[in-house]
């Protein structure tokens, strides 16, 4: 008979096990990023594709709250922080006016947090587009 419940329980723990599968353990987004680098896999402004204005840029966040984005000789120095506002897992960059990298300048939503992966999203008033901003571990 017990055997009988255990077998019924199984389903149940495989579907949990499947559920928590690409999760960061409860790691907070700051620990995440202050791991190694990461490059910006994806950024997209109103539909259209702006990635290659950061190729080859090895971003590092440090925890002080500085990040810095390097390609090379080139050094890009800017702020970070992450947090809730508005009940919302939220991602907050500042490049100040480093063009391009001032587009990146928000209080990015966090949509999907992984130990090697940050996608993030961002409702821009007035207009209603959306710019999404993926960072991905290298």
């Amino acid at each position: 008979m017990k055997k009988d419940k255990s077998l019924a329980l199984l389903p149940l723990i495989i579907v949990a096990g499947l559920l928590s599968c690409g999760k960061n353990s409860g790691e907070t987004t700051a620990s995440i990023v202050r791991k190694g680098t990461w490059a910006i896999t994806k950024y997209e402004e109103h539909g259209t594709d702006k990635t290659n204005h950061f190729a080859d840029y090895d971003f590092s966040f440090d925890e002080n709250g500085t990040v810095l984005a390097k390609k090379k000789s080139v050094l890009i120095s800017g702020t970070w922080n992450s947090g809730t506002s508005n009940n919302e897992d939220k991602f907050f960059l500042d490049f100040a006016g480093a063009i391009p990298f001032d587009e990146l300048n928000d209080d990015w939503r966090i949509i999907e947090k992984t130990s090697i992966l940050l996608r993030l999203q961002e409702l821009v008033s007035g207009n209603g587009g959306i710019h999404y901003l993926t960072f991905e571990k290298n």
